[in-house]
């Protein structure tokens, strides 16, 4: 997250801005085994003061973090509600970016005589000007970008990969 913070800074020359963070929901005791969808987003805000380090600006937004997820029980229509901002259509009301973090690992799915094959299905479409997913493996950490065709061309988005590899590779010789 605080890279994908920096990353954007960088690109769009602005320190405030919010940024999504879906949260799994199942903290609670009696949901552990219901089925559905319990996901609720969280809108992240840190401020990145210029002149802090990012290790500076790592602990900062690790604080940042904890205290967001705190409040991962209140529904984010109740906040978009609440805070009554100007509404379109066209975009998400609080954020046009989002950070997809997945550090659970999938369960195996087992059953006696029968095989299950997973097939990941891309929609084709995203909800976002610009999404980054990651997901940690046993072989690290894998990420991908999705973004709103009606705004960035697919060679603009390999640039921009380009360029977010090369901000990870320099923060973790330099931070």
């Amino acid at each position: 997250l605080a890279v994908y913070h920096v990353f954007l800074y960088r690109y769009s020359g602005q320190s405030d801005f919010g940024i999504g963070a879906p949260l799994a929901n199942r903290h609670y005791k009696g949901s552990e085994n219901l089925i559905g969808l319990f996901i609720n987003t969280v809108v992240m805000r840190p401020r990145l003061e210029v002149s802090q380090s990012f290790e500076e600006f790592l602990k900062n937004i690790k604080s940042f973090s904890l205290d967001a997820f705190s409040n991962n029980d209140v529904p984010f229509e109740m906040i978009v509600k609440e805070l009554n901002p100007q509404r379109e259509l066209s975009h998400n009301p609080l954020f046009q970016v989002l950070f997809d973090f997945r550090n659970t690992p999938r369960p195996a799915l087992e059953f006696p005589d029968l095989q299950i094959d997973i097939i990941e299905q891309e929609s084709g479409t995203v909800k976002f000007d610009l999404v980054l997913s990651m997901e940690q493996t046993s072989d690290g950490l894998n990420g991908i970008f999705g973004f709103n065709t009606d705004l960035f061309k697919r060679e603009t988005i390999q640039k921009l990969i380009g360029y977010f590899t090369t901000l990870v590779e320099n923060i973790v010789e330099n931070p």
